[in-house]
């Protein structure tokens, strides 16, 4: 789920962690992943509005240059390789069936379950 976009008002380089954006777009919160082109980061600093510091090459992603303009997404989930977690519930809690119940590691809220058999 992506909870909001911005722009970079400067491109960046492989090593830069300062990013400035345009005014306007979205807010990031520490410790939200965001994702420019293919790279993702986690926001460490919000000094203001449009200036984050972040901490590049995030789940498995490779620092890269970002030009100008390039589209930040904001609160974005962690790469789709990332593993599912998963328990059995046992006959005993279930006696109808039994379940896998799963959920990202990520840790997004609202495990499914899905029946077995």
């Amino acid at each position: 789920m992506i909870k909001g976009a911005a722009v970079l008002s400067t491109a960046v380089d492989n090593a830069i962690t300062a990013l400035v954006l345009a005014a306007g777009g979205d807010a990031a919160v520490v410790n939200d992943i965001i994702k420019i082109d293919n790279e993702q980061m986690k926001v460490t600093v919000v000094t203001d509005a449009t200036h984050w510091t972040v901490v590049r090459a995030q789940n498995g992603t490779t620092a890269a240059a970002h030009l100008v303009n390039s589209l930040v997404r904001i609160g974005v989930q962690t790469s789709p390789t990332t593993p599912l977690l998963l328990r059995m519930v046992t006959p005993a809690q279930d006696p109808a069936a039994q379940l896998v119940r799963f959920a990202t590691s990520y840790g997004e809220p609202g495990a499914q379950n899905v029946r077995m058999g």
